[in-house]
């Protein structure tokens, strides 16, 4: 039990920092030299690790050069899968977090209520993707945009599919049976797998109590990570930050409330703030980015509806620093142009809230990864591997695509 525990915090310690130097694991880890040497050799065997002799690493600049440790890019991968309110993402995800071969399957306007269709065809999609895999698949991870049971995989709500009360993991699994050596799918909502992987892989990497918060696709969400752990309540419904009140005047908000933070900052909220037409789903990002531009010409309506947005977004943010006292903040890639755009009004706003003064001076800064909630979903399925490394010798063989001749 010790060694499995040993093992699977070193990967785990791969798999956050990317490359590292023998000396440094050996350090943080608190081993000696040969009990490293013995677990760096083990992890190798597995097709996991790579320790590289012939490019040494200098540790602080000082002492003799050590070796360099990587994860191996022919190791074991998840497939991830990302629903969205117009189409799904795959893609496969290793160790360390890197994002491969990502594919999207748009979804016809009517066809995104029908779950049965959905189902059918994600499941068809992953099929292939795991019949044709050259790599060894440890499991699939699903990201979902709404309200999922931390225990079972079960939707309750999923707002920008219209879906109510579907188990999914259930069904997915049922679909997948089939398929040798394939594990039962892993299902969470997409905003607190995004949170994970920019806390394991992106900008909130070294925080403490790390809050995130975006909206990336459709609507707000935002996600607590405590030392390296998701904060997901009893059920895993915690952290709908984008349902925080921040306007009790303000618009009727899908969830029964009243200027919710969803409806006064996201994306149909700017639209509507500047009085412009809300595209559907496909064009909404397009429509955003022309008002950011819009607003950063000088446009006077774009510039009140951002400025209008980073008020109510910093009401927002000083409640949550209030209630949670993170020591960092990550946003999305969106929601980081809309507070570069009014910084000044976002941080006026934290500041009018905070208790106390030094909460004022919580670091907010832009998210890294591309598709986080995508690379969160693989961390998701990836971490039976992380808690014990020794299955990467029990996965089925790699499967060999058919070559073109």
């Amino acid at each position: 039990m010790r060694r499995v525990r040993a093992l699977g915090q070193l990967l785990a310690l791969i798999h956050e920092e990317g490359v590292s130097s023998r000396a440094e694991l050996t350090a943080r880890l608190a081993l000696s030299r040969s009990a490293m040497g013995t677990l760096l050799a083990e992890l190798e065997d597995l097709g996991l690790v790579q320790v590289d002799e012939t490019s040494p690493r200098r540790r602080a600049g000082v002492g003799r050069p050590s070796h360099v440790v990587r994860i191996d890019p022919d190791g074991p991968v998840a497939l991830a899968v990302q629903l969205q309110a117009d189409s799904f993402l795959v893609a496969d995800v290793g160790l360390g977090g890197s994002l491969r071969d990502l594919t999207a399957v748009p979804l016809p306007p009517e066809q995104r209520a029908d779950v049965d269709s959905v189902l059918d065809l994600i499941i068809d999609v992953v099929v292939g993707r795991l019949r044709q895999s050259r790599r060894r698949v440890v499991g699939v991870g699903v990201a979902v945009p709404g309200l999922v049971s931390r225990y079972d995989g079960f939707v309750q709500r999923a707002v920008p599919l219209r879906w109510v009360g579907v188990p999914l993991a259930q069904r997915l699994g049922e679909g997948l049976a089939q398929q040798p050596g394939t594990a039962w799918p892993l299902v969470a909502n997409d905003e607190d797998l995004a949170a994970l992987a920019e806390h394991r892989h992106g900008s909130g990497r070294g925080s403490r109590y790390q809050l995130w918060l975006a909206h990336e696709h459709l609507g707000l969400g935002g996600a607590l990570v405590i030392e390296g752990e998701l904060y997901l309540g009893s059920a895993g419904f915690a952290m709908e930050a984008g349902h925080l009140v921040v306007n009790p005047h303000g618009r009727t908000c899908w969830c029964g409330s009243t200027g919710c933070l969803e409806t006064e900052v996201a994306q149909i909220g700017l639209l509507r703030s500047a009085d412009r037409d809300v595209p559907d789903v496909p064009d909404l990002a397009g429509a955003v980015d022309q008002l950011l531009a819009d607003a950063a010409a000088g446009d006077d309506a774009a510039v009140l509806a951002v400025q209008r947005a980073g008020r109510y977004l910093g009401i927002g943010l000083g409640t949550l620093v209030n209630i949670l006292n993170p020591d960092r903040i990550v946003v999305g890639a969106l929601l980081a142009r809309l507070i570069d755009f009014a910084e000044a009004v976002v941080t006026e706003h934290i500041r009018e809230r905070s208790l106390v003064g030094a909460a004022a001076e919580v670091p907010i800064v832009a998210g890294k990864l591309e598709r986080p909630a995508l690379v969160g979903a693989g961390d998701l399925a990836l971490q039976a591997l992380l808690d014990d490394p020794a299955i990467a010798g029990r996965l089925p063989a790699a499967r060999r695509a058919a070559t073109p001749s």
